[in-house]
């Protein structure tokens, strides 16, 4: 890794692509591990894009009113597994 790379970062449902400002010579904290890079602008515009488009579509919330029993796990995982496989 050198100072200047431009590196994509997959968090959750969000990926940042970020460029490399400072490098540690021994692992550290969060706190200063985030002071070593810093977000392009169109990364930061595009995950708060696709955040509103989630809020407004609803994925990022599922609403049930208990837990899924064992055959709704295993379709939320056929499902899942599918969608995997078509990306």
């Amino acid at each position: 890794m050198r100072i200047g790379m431009i590196i994509q970062i997959r968090q959750g449902w969000e990926e940042k692509t970020v460029v490399v400002t400072g490098l540690s010579a021994k692992r550290g904290s969060a706190t200063i591990a985030a002071t070593l890079y810093q977000e392009t602008r169109e990364s930061l515009e595009a995950r708060e894009r696709q955040a509103n488009e989630r809020k407004l579509s609803g994925i990022s919330r599922i609403i049930s009113e208990n837990r899924p029993d064992k055959k709704s796990r295993r379709q939320i995982h056929r499902f899942l597994r599918q969608h995997d496989q078509e990306q």
